[in-house]
C-alpha cells in the first residue's frame, strides 16, 4: 500500500538512504568524461586516480562494518580487546598496509578516527555497496556513454519505488549481493585502470 504526502509518493519522499551513495558515486563517474575541461593533458591521471581510490576504498569499507558487527555483538570487550580485533580486520581485508613505526595506528586505533562509527551505526557498508554500483556504471559508460547515462538517469527516477537489488538489475548492473560479483568489478576496474595506466 503506498501513503501519499500532498502530491507526493510517500515511499518516494522517505526511500532509503543506502541508495543515495549509489547516485553520487555514480555521477561521479559518469563526469569522467568532462575531466579534460578541468584537468587537461593530466586527465587521464585523475581518472586513474579516481578509480584506484574507489577501488581500495573497498576493503577499508568492510573493515568498518565487520568491526561493528563484533563490538555489538560482544559488548564486553575491553579497550585492548577493541584495539586486537581492529588490527585483525587490517590484516584479513588489507594485508599490503604496514603501520609500522606509526604509534597511533601500530595500537589498533584508527577505527577512533571513523566518526560513521559513532554517529551512523552500520552505515558505512553503504558506501561499498554504492561503490560496486558506481564502478559498474563506470563500465557501462566505457562502452556506450549515452546508454549509460539513460540508464543511470532511469536509476533515479526508480529509486524509492522499488527494492536496491532491482534498481541495480535495472540498470544492466551485477548486484554486489551475488557470489563472485566483487571479483567481476574488482576485475572490470583492473581492466579499466590498466587501460588507462598506458596512456599516462
Amino acid at each position: 500500500m503506498k501513503y501519499t504526502q500532498g502530491s507526493q509518493i510517500f515511499d518516494y519522499y522517505c526511500h532509503h538512504r543506502n541508495s543515495h551513495e549509489c547516485h553520487s558515486m555514480s555521477m561521479e563517474f559518469l563526469c569522467h568524461k568532462y575531466m579534460d575541461d578541468f584537468f587537461g593533458d593530466k586527465s587521464d591521471k585523475y581518472r586513474y586516480k579516481h578509480i584506484v581510490d574507489a577501488l581500495s576504498f573497498i576493503p577499508y569499507g568492510v573493515i568498518v562494518d565487520e568491526f561493528q558487527h563484533i563490538v555489538y555483538e560482544n559488548p564486553e570487550l575491553t579497550a585492548q580487546e577493541r584495539k586486537s580485533e581492529y588490527l585483525k580486520l587490517e590484516k584479513k581485508y588489507r594485508p599490503y598496509l604496514s603501520f609500522e613505526g606509526i604509534p597511533y595506528l601500530e595500537l589498533g586505533t584508527r577505527w577512533q578516527y571513523q566518526m560513521h562509527i559513532f554517529e551512523s551505526p552500520f552505515y558505512y557498508i553503504d558506501y561499498c555497496i554504492a561503490q560496486c554500483v558506481a564502478l559498474g556504471f563506470l563500465r557501462l559508460s566505457r562502452e556506450n556513454f549515452a546508454n549509460a547515462l539513460e540508464k543511470y538517469v532511469d536509476f533515479m527516477k526508480k529509486t524509492g519505488s522499488v527494492s536496491l537489488t532491482e534498481l541495480i538489475e535495472s540498470a544492466g548492473l551485477e548486484s554486489p549481493f551475488i557470489v563472485n560479483a566483487m571479483k567481476k568489478t574488482s576485475d572490470n576496474a583492473v581492466q579499466i585502470i590498466n587501460s588507462i595506466e598506458k596512456d599516462i
